[in-house]
């Protein structure tokens, strides 16, 4: 039935869209190839030029290795790769509509609290966040850790349920099924009642779930739909710049982050990958206003209709008593934002941890900077425990995920996966202090390629509930990893060997 439906989904036309811009490339370059001795020479060239142009960019060793090992050992299939996988320039007009809606919504955002200056640590990692993309930390908020999908989900219907003047509603994937079903009444039922929702989802995240007029079908209802960097076959030469946030806000009083998309599988209603289990977080007070911006940020630029942020920010927040701060940030591709910043805020708590640190994450597939910085936490004495899935949703992920635990395990480091099947959840936990959580996996293409989100906290009573969840599942569902278990023939480990060198391009 899965195999049916991915046949006739628009991920197959996608897909053969894409082969086809490939095969033609090739075609066309393979007989210019055989027809003009000098064109396999101007390949050469061109690929050492292109490797040239590669080592230059302001990048990660790791991730430009790869692509200099293709684009100078096989210059006609590399340089083609590159054009449309590697490449993460934007057109001109596109990077200054970026810019310019992004300024924009910056501009409105007010400076940070210097009540955070009591702690020079924290207040160092609340000011990176600031620096980096002008959110500012706010205090007196309210937050709640949802530790499910299916907590999440109740939570979620209930304050859209509460809705009285508008509804953002920004997710990577949206499926037909239950989960979208009784979403979408809710928006339908809303917008009789006067209720603007403004709904934005990633057409290549999509592509496999929803029909590609998916958009116009939801505006003839009355909902302000937008996919996100749509894919138009033979056009689109750019595929990496996806939208994977996941972003609620409710009247500008609530908003709703973490890992969870809109499909059946999140609130285990199908189960391809064993038991889901996934996070995200409830915000009420002024920390939602930076979840207004990160909205409006993507969606004014792919959208004609242009939303000004005074209009969505509420001026009616509850003060909420609350030691800890919450900082929203969001990050993606260069040139739009100059730093690799969800990378960068992982750093950031992993370097000052001094106790413990807990971290969830689906996907383990990072540079040695990350690995390295694990390490040294153990090393300084920090209790540092993963939690990474058992039954996985890609195999290859999986592989290079399983990778990378040897050099954690050498060091003392507690390595667990979730048994029960699949853990979503991207979050980190540490010395009951700082935690982040949203959308930003531990892989190149969360920390490079694509927009993400997420919150960072700093003494909310809410980090205790992250802890104690942490701790439940490695203790209940976790299999405590060692080098034994993750042994593998020899011919295993050099085809491991080989796609850790290749990771980058995953």
């Amino acid at each position: 039935m899965r195999f049916f439906k991915l046949f006739f989904s628009r991920l197959l036309i996608v897909g053969l869209a894409i082969i086809i811009q490939l095969g033609g490339y090739f075609f066309l370059l393979h007989y210019l190839e055989t027809r003009f001795a000098w064109v396999s020479t101007m390949f050469t060239i061109l690929g050492l030029l292109v490797a040239l142009k590669i080592v230059d960019h302001d990048e990660p060793s790791s991730y430009k290795l790869p692509w200099i090992l293709l684009v100078v050992l096989a210059p006609f299939v590399g340089v083609t790769l590159y054009s449309f996988f590697g490449r993460k320039k934007l057109t001109k007009k596109m990077t200054s509509r970026f810019e310019d809606v992004y300024e924009v919504t910056q501009n409105a955002i007010p400076e940070p609290s210097i009540e955070l200056k009591k702690n020079i640590m924290a207040y160092g990692q609340s000011q990176y966040i600031f620096n980096a993309c002008r959110m500012p930390a706010y205090s007196n908020c309210y937050s709640r850790y949802l530790s499910s999908a299916e907590v999440f989900f109740e939570a979620l219907k209930e304050e859209l349920n509460k809705a009285k003047k508008y509804i953002f509603f920004e997710y990577f994937i949206i499926e037909k099924g239950k989960m979208w079903d009784e979403i979408h009444q809710i928006f339908l039922d809303k917008i009789k009642k006067g209720v603007k929702v403004y709904l934005m989802y990633d057409d290549i995240g999509c592509a496999s779930k929803i029909p590609g007029n998916f958009y116009k079908k939801l505006r003839k209802e009355g909902i302000d739909a937008v996919p996100f960097n749509k894919f138009i076959p033979i056009v689109s030469t750019i595929h990496n710049h996806r939208d994977h946030r996941k972003i609620t806000v409710i009247d500008g009083l609530v908003a709703f982050t973490g890992g969870i998309n809109i499909a059946d599988e999140y609130i285990n209603l199908k189960h391809p990958f064993g038991k889901w289990k996934d996070g995200g977080v409830m915000i009420k007070g002024p920390a939602v206003d930076s979840y207004v911006a990160l909205f409006l940020q993507n969606y004014n630029v792919m959208t004609t209709k242009q939303l000004f942020i005074d209009d969505f920010i509420s001026y009616e927040h509850e003060a909420y008593e609350s030691k800890g701060f919450l900082q929203a940030y969001g990050s993606g591709p260069k040139p739009i934002f100059k730093e690799n910043i969800g990378l960068d805020v992982y750093l950031n708590i992993i370097n000052q941890a001094k106790k413990y640190l807990y971290i969830t994450t689906p996907y383990l597939i990072c540079d040695y900077s990350l690995l390295e910085a694990l390490v040294l936490a153990k090393r300084r004495g920090v209790d540092v425990k993963l939690i990474t899935p058992h039954i996985p949703d890609k195999k290859t992920m999986f592989m290079l995920t399983r990778s990378n635990y040897k050099p954690l395990l050498e060091a003392g480091i507690e390595v667990y996966e979730y048994k029960p099947g699949f853990i979503h959840t991207k979050m980190f936990v540490c010395d009951d202090e700082y935690a982040t959580i949203g959308t930003v996996n531990l892989d190149y293409r969360s920390f490079i390629h694509h927009y993400e989100c997420g919150l960072w906290m700093y003494k909310e009573a809410s980090i205790l509930d992250m802890k104690a969840d942490f701790l439940d599942t490695a203790s209940s569902d976790g299999i405590r990893m060692n080098l034994k278990k993750i042994r593998r023939p020899w011919i295993i480990c050099i085809l491991k060997d080989i796609l850790k060198i290749f990771a980058p391009l995953f």
